[in-house]
């Protein structure tokens, strides 16, 4: 029985962990984005912010499922039951797909926002943002 069935079973959901480093991206358009890696048994996970200013909301954390292949890793989430590619970090060249508009948006990675970036703030900041969808 695999660890993700056990813990359903046993009257939960598994506890998300992230690591204690991310990465965080810009882009020339004001477009930021905050990720920092699931540790979990099973596939590959992440949780991604976006946040762009005029957005409603503002920023919103997704858990994101992640496809790696040689140089290139994919976040895909799902939304309203259709796969949406999210973010592509491929050799120097990361993208963002907005989530309003599938608007492809490029972004850089920022050094010093990713060293300042607080991933255990950002796994609270998903848990809430859960939370007051029910």
């Amino acid at each position: 029985m695999t660890f993700l069935l056990m813990a359903l079973l046993m009257g939960g959901t598994p506890k998300l962990e992230v690591d204690p480093t991310g990465h965080f991206f810009t882009s020339a358009e004001g477009v930021e984005v905050a990720l920092a890696a699931v540790r979990s048994p099973g596939p590959k996970r992440a949780l991604v912010r976006i946040t762009r200013a005029g957005a409603n909301p503002a920023s919103k954390v997704w858990l994101a499922q992640v496809w790696e292949r040689l140089e290139i890793s994919e976040y895909t989430v799902t939304v309203e039951k259709k796969e949406h590619r999210l973010l592509i970090t491929r050799a120097g060249f990361p993208v963002v797909y907005l989530p309003e508009d599938g608007r492809e948006v490029s972004i850089s990675w920022n050094e010093e926002k990713s060293r300042a970036l607080d991933t255990q703030q950002l796994l609270e900041e998903y848990l809430r943002q859960g939370k007051t969808k029910k």
